[in-house]
């Protein structure tokens, strides 16, 4: 769950010439150590920016740099010079030794949601030939789409941050915004509490115990979200009890019966249950359904044995009735093989296009997010072609017939 800072990166051209700074750091503890504005903050600042987290210092969508990263800066001389162009790369290792260096861009001509990363020692050893990815930061499906760079960060620390319980979501996840600030000690705010202010627009209940149990490894929260289940598992059957208690209520009055011994609210006491029973309307008042039956049954047997009237005359006409249901039973049962058969095509016609609908839905959403990451490259321009790249025939991007 560790991982290591190894180097980093701030450099701004300006119409002098490229200004700048780079760190290196060993392992145990660093300190940096200057003069007041010297940029120890804008360092800091730097690492939050680079890794996609300014959103853990305000919701607000602005960059978390001072006007030397962004606009222009003084030179020794006191000059102001405008900044061109700038950026922050940092390199990073993990627990398991993989390292990663991850560029951002601050004033550029590409989005500064686009993140690249470079699978390599890109600061220590920049003359290596190293793999890169774009990934996209600060807009939906950062955290949880594979091209997302907080979801590709997330894995690279070989963390799995919890789905915790939210004000308008049941389930919502523990961002990274809401872990790093226990990393994060900002002494303007005067070293008042640590950890700093962790964010809570997230919406996430009680997001500064969970972020701590997290870091801390407690599995507080995964029992506090199955005792939430439970609970709301408990609402859930206490419903269900009273709408079924409710239901053979109304079915049993039709009969002119009632339940006797159990009420609407769901008990567990296993022998109150065994208790409970029907009672039916009867001559004599309220019976229990058990002894109604009985009588019944004895009813019946005195019925059983009293001769039965001959029946012989009347087999003719019985036997043409019998035949007729048959014939007509018959007759539908072809109609319901035949049914069945329509039945059975339609679903499998039905499973077929939800099949197809969801394919074209991930189709859909990964095609979306190559379109983001080319688009925040400036290159958004290659996905509209109105000319076949292999036939070079005209296209038209509409539904309608080419000769309509």
């Amino acid at each position: 769950m560790t991982f290591k800072l190894r180097r980093l990166r701030l450099r701004a051209l300006t119409e002098r010439g490229w200004y700048g700074v780079e760190l290196g750091f060993t392992d145990g503890l660093n300190v940096l150590w200057a003069d007041n504005t010297m940029g120890k903050s804008t360092c800091l600042q730097g690492m939050i920016y680079v890794l996609g987290l300014e959103r853990m210092l305000s919701p607000r969508r602005e960059i978390p740099l001072p006007h030397a990263m962004t606009s222009h800066l003084v030179t020794d001389s006191g000059e102001s010079v405008r900044v061109v162009e700038s950026d922050v790369m940092l390199e990073l290792e993990n627990s398991v030794g993989t390292i990663a260096t991850v560029h951002r861009p601050v004033v550029s001509k590409l989005d500064d949601r686009l993140i690249t990363v470079k699978f390599g020692p890109g600061l220590s050893e920049p003359e290596g030939q190293y793999r890169t990815q774009q990934f996209f930061v600060r807009d939906p499906g950062a955290a949880q789409r594979e091209d997302g760079f907080h979801h590709f960060l997330e894995n690279f620390l070989g963390w799995e941050l919890p789905v915790v319980r939210g004000y308008e979501k049941e389930d919502i996840k523990l961002y990274l915004e809401t872990v790093f600030p226990l990393f994060w000690v900002e002494q303007k705010s005067g070293w008042s509490s640590i950890p700093a202010a962790i964010p809570t627009y997230f919406r996430i209940r009680e997001v500064h115990k969970r972020a701590v149990e997290f870091i801390a490894g407690l599995e507080a929260y995964e029992i506090e979200r199955k005792r939430e289940q439970l609970n709301q598992r408990i609402n859930v059957l206490t419903s269900r009890w009273e709408t079924n208690w409710h239901d053979l209520s109304q079915l049993l009055n039709r009969s002119a019966s009632r339940i006797e011994a159990l009420g609407t609210k769901p008990i567990v006491d296993l022998n109150a249950i065994s208790k409970a029973f029907v009672s039916v309307a009867t001559q004599v008042g309220w019976t229990p359904l058990d002894d109604h039956l009985r009588s019944l049954k004895s009813e019946l047997d005195t019925i059983s044995q009293a001769e039965v009237p001959v029946v012989s005359d009347n087999v003719p006409a019985i036997e043409a009735k019998l035949a007729e249901v048959i014939a007509h039973a018959e007759s539908l049962n072809v109609q319901r093989l035949s049914l069945n058969g329509v039945k059975q095509v339609k679903l499998a016609d039905v499973d077929a296009l939800t099949r197809r609908i969801q394919t074209l839905r991930e189709d859909l959403q990964k095609n979306q997010d190559v379109q983001k990451l080319q688009r925040f490259s400036g290159v958004q321009w290659s996905l509209s072609p109105d000319r076949c790249p292999t036939c070079e025939q005209g296209l038209q991007d509409t539904l309608l017939s080419q000769n309509a």
